[in-house]
């Protein structure tokens, strides 16, 4: 990307796969993963994932309810962070707001 190439399906697949990894290694102390889920491949495998889980005591049938019911954050509440700025400014944001 650095180059101007952009990424192929191929290249990303790898990069969700890592993360699943981790999160099943840290699922004891917990995790908190962002995705930008642009393709709808990659939004199909959140969702398999979602359904196949069984040690999870919400089911996937509820996904579409929490969603619904999603608020944006009150003052206070916690941080909200420009995805699309340098991810110098993104740290410091990060940072700022946990201070």
């Amino acid at each position: 990307m650095a180059d101007g190439i952009p990424l192929a399906d191929e290249d990303r697949w790898p990069w969700p796969e890592r993360l699943a990894g981790w999160m099943t290694a840290h699922a004891d102390t917990g995790s908190v993963v962002s995705c930008s889920a642009l393709r709808h491949s990659y939004r199909e495998e959140l969702c398999h994932r979602l359904r196949s889980r069984t040690d999870h005591f919400m089911p996937a049938s509820l996904l579409d309810s929490q969603l619904s019911t999603l608020e944006p954050l009150a003052p206070g509440e916690g941080i909200t962070v420009d995805g699309t700025l340098p991810v110098e400014q993104i740290v410091e944001a990060i940072l700022a707001g946990l201070s």
